[in-house]
C-alpha cells in the first residue's frame, strides 16, 4: 500500500512531468457500470479494430475483480490545447501521445519505487499501430505491448462520476466545437498496490 511519504513523492514527480493535476482517490470511488461500453460500441469508430479497445478490453465484471486487488488509485490530468485550429494542425493527437507518454513515465517510476503491481490506464485508444493487427490476424500478439492499453471508458469506468466522486469538477461542456482557447483535458487513472 503506498505510504504518505511515496504519495508526496509521487505527485513531485508528477508536477516535474508536467501533469496538471494528481489526486490520491480511494479505489472504490472509481465506478465501473455495464452502459459505459455501450459508448464504445455504438458510438466509436475503433470498436472491435484495436486489441485495447471492446470487445478486447476487460469488461466491466472483470475490471471490477481487477480493482478489488487494489486499495488506492490515483486519479491523473494533463491539459492539452484542443482549439479548433490545433485540432486541424494535429496538435490535439501529439497531445494524446505526450499525456500518454508522460502517465507511462510516471508509472515506471512508481514500479521503481517498489510497487509492481502499479497500472496505468491507456488514452481514447492505443496510438502503437495505424491499423491493429486484430484485424488481419485476431489471434496474432499486440506489435507494441508496452504503449497498448485500454482506456478507462474501454473497461467499463464511468470517467464523469468518478472525477465527480473524487470532488473535479465535470470537464464535460455543452458546446459542439472546441473553440481556440479551449483545453482538452486528459484524464487517467493509475492504479498502485
Amino acid at each position: 500500500m503506498p505510504s504518505e511519504d511515496f504519495d508526496q513523492h509521487l505527485k513531485s514527480f508528477a508536477q516535474e512531468l508536467g501533469i496538471t493535476d494528481i489526486k490520491r482517490i480511494p479505489v472504490m470511488d472509481i465506478i465501473v457500470d455495464d452502459w459505459v461500453r455501450l459508448k464504445c460500441q455504438y458510438g466509436c469508430p475503433n470498436y472491435g479494430r484495436r486489441l485495447t479497445c471492446p470487445p478486447h478490453s476487460p469488461a466491466p465484471d472483470a475490471m471490477r475483480k481487477i480493482l478489488e486487488s487494489y486499495s488506492k488509485a490515483f486519479i491523473i490530468r494533463y491539459d492539452v490545447p484542443g482549439g479548433q485550429e490545433n485540432m486541424q494542425n494535429g496538435s490535439h493527437l501529439d497531445g494524446l501521445s505526450v499525456a500518454l507518454d508522460t502517465f507511462f513515465k510516471l508509472e515506471r517510476f512508481t514500479f521503481l519505487n517498489g510497487y509492481r503491481k502499479v497500472f496505468v490506464f491507456g488514452l481514447n485508444y492505443c496510438p502503437g499501430c495505424e491499423e491493429c493487427i486484430v484485424l488481419s490476424d485476431p489471434d496474432a500478439p499486440c506489435l507494441y505491448p508496452v504503449i497498448a492499453r485500454p482506456s478507462l471508458e474501454a473497461c467499463g469506468i464511468d470517467v464523469q462520476q468518478t472525477l465527480e466522486n473524487a470532488g473535479w469538477g465535470p470537464f464535460v461542456r455543452g458546446r459542439d466545437r472546441l473553440m481556440q482557447d479551449d483545453i482538452v483535458s486528459m484524464i487517467s487513472i493509475i492504479l498502485v498496490e
